[in-house]
């Protein structure tokens, strides 16, 4: 999926699908991103989301795909369960047919 076509899709209620996607659009410009699944904390429904860095990518949040989230602003929100590099990501996809959650007993 190119930047084009991920813009174009609306993700709300499909955060895993758009949190991957979002993951290797990254990866194709040279990123190394990093697939987390985890909740978030005031309603603990999961959540995945997207870190490059210091940054957090919530693929459901519109504005946060050009301008993401300094780390500490959204883990006051959200609490991370598993990590996944994008090379793990691919397993876990290639391995579950799903986006996710995957094995959540990883850090």
């Amino acid at each position: 999926m190119d930047w084009n076509e991920f813009l174009g899709v609306d993700w709300t209620g499909n955060c895993y699908a758009g949190a991957y996607h979002l993951a290797e659009c990254l990866a194709t410009h040279g990123r190394n991103p990093i697939v987390v699944h985890g909740k978030q904390t005031s309603s603990g429904v999961d959540h995945a989301w997207v870190e490059v860095g210091d940054f957090v990518a919530d693929a459901t949040k519109r504005e946060t795909t050009l301008a993401p989230f300094g780390a500490q602003v959204f883990y006051r929100h959200h609490e991370a369960k598993a990590r996944y590099t994008w090379q793990e990501a691919l397993l876990q996809f290639a391995k579950n047919q799903h986006y996710g959650p995957w094995d959540e007993s990883r850090p």
